[in-house]
């Protein structure tokens, strides 16, 4: 019997059920992309572990990874039933849902043409609707508590009473949402800036795993400034390596340069490169994967202040390295730096030996 006993979606679960369906598959018998995602699609309907909503969830992400190589192979195309257009994705139309944020364009304002403006582009010409910006109005969160101040802005902490969009229900028109969801708001000290859409770029070209997902727009109740609405996230790699150094296997650590190093190169395909690498920037989210938080940090190839930003920081290999060839590998070696420096020294060698001399 199905795992019935709650419809709370169990992150640790649904990591673990992910995870057996990737390393079970044959590549030597499930060889196409069409047979893999049937082989998961199958585990994830067999797995006892999950309830409902954990296995619904799987489902739904592992469609979406399946429309997404259709879309970057040009596979496949499915006509709508209601508006008769052509997509690549199965399970939604992206007319229909288009349409459907344009007729709500009058019931919202952020009170800021630009900010509007911004926000009804990026649903005329959404690729995914949990991809989409949205204005929220500022009644929507509640239990704000500051938690940090970063070079860029504040960090707030809030739980949202409707959640992000979890799909488009294409039978009855309608958005499926997560309900009561954590999130993070982040106010920008120099307001509206560059670094929103360059993060809404981001979003919108990456796979979502390489991007804190950007769920859209609010405003301060009483200060009426500008707020970032994100995914909540743990923690950062400065917190986290002190509390969890001694328990990290090796496995572990792998991981977590893994996670920074295909950031990075993802940041560096689209040109765009960090101004500064630190551990107080490379975030943990809720389902154990590693995001680095760029918002405020980044700088695209042509920039204007690009030449100001390599004579402040000569040397800093982290800038250079995203118009350079070989910008895997330098990632990996600053990636490497912030991942094992700070840990204890293994016993029985000196200090030179610890640091390789």
């Amino acid at each position: 019997m199905y795992n019935n006993s709650e419809n709370v979606i169990r992150q640790d679960v649904v990591n673990e059920s992910f995870g057996k369906a990737v390393i079970s598959f044959d590549t030597d018998i499930h060889k196409g992309a069409n047979e893999q995602s049937e082989f998961m699609r199958q585990c994830f309907l067999d797995d006892l572990t999950l309830n409902n909503a954990e296995r619904s969830y799987l489902l739904d992400k592992l469609q979406q990874n399946v429309d997404e190589f259709d879309i970057s192979n040009n596979e496949n195309e499915y006509q709508c039933e209601s508006c008769l257009s052509w997509s690549a994705r199965s399970n939604y139309c992206e007319q229909c849902c288009r349409e459907f944020f344009e007729s709500n364009f009058g019931r919202w304002t952020s009170g800021f043409e630009e900010y509007d403006k911004f926000i009804q582009n990026s649903q005329r010409t959404l690729t995914s609707p949990n991809k989409v910006i949205e204005w929220i109005p500022s009644d929507k969160f509640y239990d704000i508590e500051r938690k940090i101040h970063e070079c860029f802005g504040l960090i707030y902490v809030a739980n949202w009473i409707d959640g992000p969009i979890i799909k488009w229900n294409n039978h009855n028109k309608t958005l499926e949402r997560t309900g009561n969801h954590k999130v993070m708001l982040i106010t920008l000290k120099d307001g509206w800036n560059q670094q929103v859409e360059t993060h809404w770029r981001l979003q919108i070209n990456l796979f979502s795993q390489f991007v804190i997902p950007f769920y859209g727009l609010t405003k301060e109740s009483n200060s009426q400034q500008l707020m970032l609405v994100l995914k909540y996230m743990d923690t950062d790699l400065r917190q986290f390596l002190p509390n969890n150094h001694s328990i990290l296997s090796l496995k572990d650590k792998l991981n977590i340069v893994l996670d920074i190093v295909n950031n990075l190169d993802e940041l560096h395909k689209e040109q765009i490169a960090l101004k500064h690498l630190h551990s107080d920037i490379i975030t943990l989210g809720t389902e154990k994967r590693w995001y680095i938080n760029h918002m405020g940090l980044t700088l695209a190839k042509n920039d204007p202040d690009i030449d100001q930003e390599k004579n402040n920081n000569q040397g800093q290999m982290d800038f250079l390295g995203a118009f350079l060839n070989n910008t895997l590998l330098l990632s990996l070696h600053f990636s490497r730096y912030h991942t094992f420096s700070n840990l204890p020294k293994p016993k029985g060698i000196n200090t030179d030996e610890f640091n390789g001399k």
